[in-house]
């Protein structure tokens, strides 16, 4: 009898270890995705996150973009350097030598925070090149144009914010003739929400 009691026990003691050791294992994988979390900007702002972020961006979008450098911050602002994008098929080309949105954090992104602040883009450059007949994407060129039943992008219209923009140069080049190109030392966009932007231009043609 004393010896059956004690295989009771035994077993009465394995369940409390078996817990205790599930409990350490639920903590240990919480605290490594806390520290994933905290950490996410961070690899983000790395040389790979970098190019993971661009991927993602290339796979839905048209053309190529490319992004030098990434700075991400959960609490503080967001600059991006070195931007290209490029879309030959429609003609369309263009750079930012920086991007600083000093009042946006990624927290205030995900709480769906619509006020953007202050955003300052540094010499932005925009080509636009007139295509000829043949050169235009053709009506059924796959899943990089548009569907007629696909439905516009709708934009809250209490997005808000001033977007300043700093040595653009906007240049057109039709066919068979000149480029037209507009260089402006600064242009701000005021944006109080969607339904009331107001522009101002420093610029000469």
């Amino acid at each position: 009898d004393h010896h059956g009691s004690g295989v009771d026990h035994s077993a009465h003691e394995a369940k409390p270890k078996n817990r205790s050791k599930l409990l350490r294992i639920v903590l240990a994988l919480i605290v490594l995705l806390a520290v994933l979390v905290a950490l996410a900007p961070t690899l983000l702002s790395t040389g790979p996150g970098t190019r993971w972020v661009v991927s993602l961006i290339d796979n839905r979008t048209p053309g190529e973009l490319t992004i030098d450098d990434l700075s991400l911050s959960w609490f503080g602002g967001q600059t991006v350097s070195g931007v290209d994008y490029d879309d030959p098929a429609r003609g369309l080309s263009a750079s930012v030598g920086s991007i600083d949105a000093s009042d946006i954090s990624l927290f205030d992104l995900l709480t769906g925070s619509r006020r953007f602040g202050q955003v300052t883009m540094t010499d932005p450059v925009v080509i636009i090149t007139q295509l000829t007949e043949e050169e235009h994407l053709p009506q059924d060129a796959g899943a990089d144009v548009p569907s007629e039943a696909s439905e516009p992008m709708q934009w809250p219209p209490s997005l808000s914010g001033t977007l300043t923009m700093a040595g653009l140069k906007l240049t057109y080049q039709p066919l068979n003739s000149e480029p037209i190109e507009l260089n402006a030392t600064q242009d701000v966009i005021d944006i109080p929400d969607l339904r009331d932007i107001t522009f101002g231009f420093d610029a000469f043609v």
